[in-house]
């Protein structure tokens, strides 16, 4: 008796199983513009990944080559220029990058202040 069961349990989930791939391939075919979306590797930040993408230029660097390197080094991920000006412009707040042209970035040179004037001299 629990065979017959079983054995029913395991043809409705192959059933299952095979709906889903035949839903899988229709909606490949009626919405060919939409795509799977991947998940990032585990611990990604894009703002790291600026960072060393700056960081690893030995002049500043443009916008537009950020982000085609950043395309480059994931090419499965959608990484929208939107996201990439929005954590240029975060960075930039928080003095971590300077722009020393219109579009162009690089890491920002520590500030120096003179010690007499931190005084009160």
């Amino acid at each position: 008796m629990t065979h017959d069961r079983d054995a029913k349990l395991k043809e409705i989930d192959k059933v299952r199983e095979d709906i889903k791939k035949l839903q899988d391939k229709l909606d490949a075919l009626l919405f060919p513009e939409r795509e799977i979306q991947v998940l990032f590797p585990p611990g990604f930040s894009l703002n790291n990944e600026i960072l060393n993408t700056i960081r690893n230029s030995k002049e500043a660097i443009k916008t537009k080559k950020i982000h085609q390197l950043l395309t480059k080094a994931y090419p499965k991920h959608k990484i929208v220029k939107k996201r990439v000006f929005s954590a240029l412009a975060y960075l930039k707040r928080k003095n971590q990058i300077e722009s020393p042209a219109y579009g162009t970035y690089r890491i920002a040179q520590p500030k120096t202040t003179n010690v007499q004037e931190s005084i009160g001299g």
